[in-house]
């Protein structure tokens, strides 16, 4: 394998000898390197290493990972209803809840995750938002 590299940074790779496809002058920008080495990592003149990793990239991507799993929550409440447990969803069950502790309606129509429909009561949303809750928080912490 052969390695190109500006600034101690690899530009290129190639796994045939260069000189055998390109002009003389331009094969001889690239070196023997191990197998493996690829675009982005650094040459020190000697040894070839991966590009360090970038803890705010590590950061975002779980970040992204995170919110993807929590928009993926589904809940099953004792009654046997699932429920979508998304952050918005966990907004909505909590206005239902207060709505419904003014006494002015015994249940409120909700749409479960598989798009049918239920009378749903206060005392059915409440253990769906604390399993909701309960499955966030257990994604929530990122190591």
């Amino acid at each position: 394998m052969y390695a190109s590299t500006e600034n101690g940074i690899v530009v290129d790779t190639l796994r045939v000898d260069p000189y055998t496809i390109y002009p003389d002058a331009y094969a001889s920008r690239f070196v023997e390197c191990p197998d493996g080495v690829e675009r982005g990592w650094m040459f020190d003149g000697v040894d070839y290493a991966p590009p360090p990793v970038d803890p705010y990239a590590v950061r975002s991507a779980a970040k992204i990972a995170r919110a993807l799993a929590v928009d993926a929550i589904q809940v099953t409440t004792a009654a046997g209803n699932t429920f979508d447990g998304d952050e918005l969803s966990q907004g909505r069950m909590s206005r239902a809840i207060i709505a419904l502790s003014t006494g002015l309606a015994p249940s409120v129509t909700w749409v479960l995750a598989d798009n049918s429909t239920i009378q749903a009561t206060s005392a059915e949303l409440t253990e769906a938002l604390v399993l909701a809750g309960m499955a966030q928080a257990a994604i929530w912490v990122i190591p």
